[in-house]
């Protein structure tokens, strides 16, 4: 029951997490970035199972949540990123670096799928579920505390639904910094796009 709410919960982060890219970088670069940056998630989510199939070991459950704060820590990354280079030349770096949490949410996705196939049509339900519930709270997330920090707050909420698959110390200290980020820049506005 864990997985299939962590799977549901990441499931949303994750397409919360693309539509607040799509909307970032078309706004500071192209609108044809919305196209690179779909293309990238599926790409990534493409990767990680491809690396879960072809490594066995890679598919642990006692690995998910570390797999859920990999994510969270590199779409921070990500975020940081995307602040200081936003005039530079090298911004095609940015799809490498949108990638990576992706590759982490692939294998979340065949990790979970590969352990229970019977139950593959309940896990469906909650990926489904799942992504619908992060495409229909994108935009008023959005509106209300704008892209960036929607950005911050994907991060934040792969650590929390990390700690769903298995709570540890250290998934704590990482969930406690991820969420630390976006509560901060909420109250701060020290990161900022100019």
């Amino acid at each position: 029951m864990r997985q299939t709410i962590g799977l549901g919960a990441v499931s949303g982060t994750a397409l919360l997490l693309e539509i607040a890219l799509t909307r970032l970088l078309s706004t500071l670069y192209f609108p044809t970035y919305v196209f690179g940056v779909i293309s990238v998630a599926i790409l990534g989510i493409g990767l990680g199972a491809a690396l879960g199939v072809w490594k066995s070991w890679l598919r642990q459950t006692s690995l998910l949540a570390s797999y859920s704060a990999a994510a969270g820590l590199t779409a921070m990354a990500a975020v940081f990123y995307i602040v200081w280079v936003q005039a530079a030349p090298w911004h095609q770096a940015l799809f490498v670096l949108v990638t990576i949490p992706y590759i982490f949410i692939g294998l979340i996705i065949t990790t979970i799928f590969s352990k229970r196939p019977e139950r593959s049509g309940g896990l469906y339900l909650a990926d489904l579920a799942g992504a619908g519930a992060g495409v229909l709270l994108a935009i008023p997330i959005m509106n209300a505390i704008g892209p960036l920090n929607t950005l911050l707050l994907a991060g934040g909420l792969f650590g929390v639904f990390g700690l769903i698959f298995t709570f540890r110390p250290a998934g704590l200290v990482v969930t406690v910094a991820l969420v630390g980020l976006f509560v901060a820049n909420m109250s701060q506005s020290w990161l900022t796009l100019d």
